[in-house]
C-alpha cells in the first residue's frame, strides 16, 4: 500500500511539471535512479514515455472538441 501511496504522489508531481530529481526527494524516494526503477516497474514505461501519458487536466488542447 505504501508503495502505490508513493507512486501516486510522484505521478501527482510529474503531472505538475515537477522536475524528476525533485519529485523522487519530495515523495519519498532514496533517490532519482530508485524513482526511475520504480516507475519503470509500476508502468512498464520510463518516466519520460508517462509524462506523455498523464496531461495536465489544464492543457485544454488535449480537451476534445
Amino acid at each position: 500500500m505504501a508503495r502505490i501511496a508513493r507512486f501516486t504522489h510522484a505521478k501527482d508531481l510529474v503531472q505538475r511539471g515537477a522536475q524528476p530529481s525533485d519529485v523522487a526527494a519530495m515523495a519519498g524516494y532514496s533517490d532519482q535512479p530508485h524513482l526511475s526503477r520504480e516507475w519503470k516497474s509500476m508502468t512498464g514505461w520510463t518516466l519520460r514515455q508517462s509524462k506523455d501519458d498523464f496531461p495536465l487536466l489544464q492543457d485544454t488542447d488535449m480537451l476534445p472538441a
